[in-house]
């Protein structure tokens, strides 16, 4: 009776000691960008030169008796006086190999320590392709406005010990930088620093890209449902408040889109804004996380009926 309840207790330390070794790690590996850094630098302030050079010419073609090239103007004076500065402190970020987004992609891939990707170590090397500025501007006879916008294009790679690339993807991030709205006799103008926006640039990346590797290998789905509300594997900081989740039914063909509204580690909560239900959402399946630049995003929560 003891010598077999002995090799019970040694066959489950010898299986526990199999399945941590199985369990493997994700780290974050070298971010870089696939030109110099001079060149990036160069490239963006050309853009941001063209997109603010526009923005004025098209300020004054057309001209509102509430002042609509306004927005426009603001919007060119604000992208020329912040390009040096800019410059300078995306080439300072470049060259020290992107911090902010490798620091926030550990720390997000750290919070997960369920995730296991599979049995050895892990790395995820990122490139960054593209950096891009962008000005819009919407006019009617009695309102304006502008936005300024930063586009980054990454790709990634997550790599064995071997070197062996095991998975990868690509995205695509906008960054609102300065917005200014004037209707009637009111304006609203918002800006940020160079410093401040890259800075979270940075982070809103890192945690892009995480989400869409720690969802590979652990997909989002539902872990639970009241009727109401349906909770998600996942928390913060990868789903934060107010992210939209697309979920699936079993009796709906369309896809119904919730909002988060409660988070805590490990686990999101979020139901419909327009407190449909939720009751056929069945426990354990697939869930989609629109980021901000996605359509689903800000889609319209209320399908189409035919009336009577």
């Amino acid at each position: 009776m003891i010598r077999n309840l002995r090799s019970a207790t040694l066959a489950a330390m010898l299986l526990a000691g199999a399945t941590n070794a199985e369990a493997g790690s994700l780290s974050v590996g070298k971010w870089t960008t696939e030109d110099s850094c001079r060149y990036i630098v160069t490239e963006w302030e050309r853009e941001v030169g063209v997109a603010a050079g526009s923005s004025q010419s098209a300020g004054t073609v057309t001209r509102t008796p509430y002042g609509t090239s306004a927005a426009r103007q603001s919007s060119s004076e604000s992208s020329s006086a912040y390009l040096r500065e800019w410059g300078t402190i995306l080439n300072e970020i470049c060259t020290q190999n992107f911090p902010r987004i490798r620091t926030t992609m550990a720390s997000a891939l750290a919070s997960n320590g369920s995730v296991n990707p599979g049995d050895g170590t892990y790395s995820v090397d990122g490139f960054l392709t593209d950096f891009g500025y962008e000005n819009n501007s919407y006019d009617s006879d009695s309102t304006s406005e502008a936005n300024d916008n930063i586009l980054v294009s990454v790709s990634y790679q997550v790599r064995d010990a071997k070197g062996n690339i095991v998975y990868g993807g690509a995205l695509t991030k906008s960054f609102n930088v300065s917005t200014m709205m004037q209707t009637g006799n009111a304006t609203f103008q918002k800006s940020q620093s160079g410093r401040t926006v890259f800075s979270q640039l940075q982070e809103e990346l890192g945690y892009a890209v995480a989400r869409q590797i720690l969802f590979h290998f652990e997909p989002l789905r539902v872990v639970a449902n009241d009727g109401r509300a349906v909770a998600f594997n996942y928390g913060p900081p990868l789903i934060p408040m107010g992210a939209a989740i697309m979920v699936s039914g079993e009796r709906s063909l369309m896809p119904t889109r919730l909002v988060v509204t409660g988070a805590l580690p490990g686990r999101a909560v979020a139901q419909s804004p327009v407190m449909a239900s939720v009751a056929d959402v069945t426990i354990g399946s697939a869930a989609f996380f629109a980021e901000e630049e996605d359509p689903y995003a800000d889609q319209s929560s209320i399908p189409s009926v035919e009336l009577p």
